[in-house]
């Protein structure tokens, strides 16, 4: 599995709140539940779980490092919490371990994507929920969905992923992921495929990459005064909706366990 990680704390980070909105998004899910951070990196979003009082919450990756970074985010949260390492085709864990698996930009990065779902269906407990974001390859990739991400084994389309999935799981809501309108193509996504853009995307890319140039506090004063908001998108600014999956950069499932 090829390791990407991304810094939520990164100042100016292009993924700060766009990753962070996945887990507020799912922040139902969380309170009072036994809940499995699947590739947690960082710790961003398990910090955010802990601070939503779950019953036990289990932060997982492959990375020593990362494990420590998560382990130093989660000691001053007020959660009955365990960190360790993890191979998510082949965890450690018992059968119904888990009431809420959170499995975010993971799959992407695994050769052996079925058994890994397999395994979180294993370790999902009977009427248990799955959350999962990847990448959509119909707008990151559309050259027979080979990944540019170096990091990324394959960038599925919603229809391979979806019949993926429902062979483990019962997909209860299948959305996309996006910014405002305002936004054009989320341009600050390195992957985001050109030739898909409309004339009008590429110009707001234009102006967007050009504006990337400027100092950061700078930046949100221009592109408050071009555009009406921020440079970068806010937690609440993204959308989870069902009827533009096939257009959004980013796929989101929630799931309930199957048989």
């Amino acid at each position: 599995m090829a390791v990407e990680r991304v810094d939520i704390n990164e100042q100016g980070s292009p993924w700060h709140e766009e990753h962070l909105s996945r887990y507020v998004y799912a922040t139902k899910y969380f309170s009072g539940k036994r809940v499995l951070d699947i590739a947690c990196g960082t710790g961003f979003g398990s910090k955010y779980i802990a601070q939503q009082n779950p019953a036990f919450l289990y932060s997982a990756d492959v990375s020593e490092e990362a494990l420590s970074m998560t382990k130093s985010k989660l000691e001053s949260e007020a959660v009955n919490f365990e960190v360790g390492f993890q191979d998510g085709t082949k965890t450690t864990f018992p059968d119904n371990s888990f009431d809420t698996i959170i499995s975010i930009e993971t799959i992407e990065h695994i050769e052996e994507d079925l058994s890994f779902l397999k395994e979180l269906n294993r370790i999902l407990a009977p009427k248990g929920t799955l959350i999962l974001s990847t990448p959509n390859g119909l707008i990151t990739n559309p050259d027979q969905g080979i990944p540019s991400n170096k990091f990324h084994v394959r960038e599925d389309f919603p229809d391979i992923l979806k019949k993926k999935i429902e062979e483990f799981f019962v997909i209860e809501k299948a959305a996309g992921q996006h910014v405002p309108n305002s936004y054009g193509p989320a341009p600050f996504l390195p992957s985001f495929a050109k030739p898909l853009m409309s004339f009008n995307q590429r110009v707001l890319s234009l102006i967007w990459s050009l504006i990337l140039r400027f100092p950061d506090g700078f930046r949100d004063v221009v592109y408050t005064v071009f555009r009406g908001h921020k440079f970068y998108p806010t937690v609440g600014d993204y959308t989870f909706l069902e009827e533009n999956l096939e257009k959004a950069h980013v796929q989101f499932y929630v799931c309930k366990k199957k048989g």
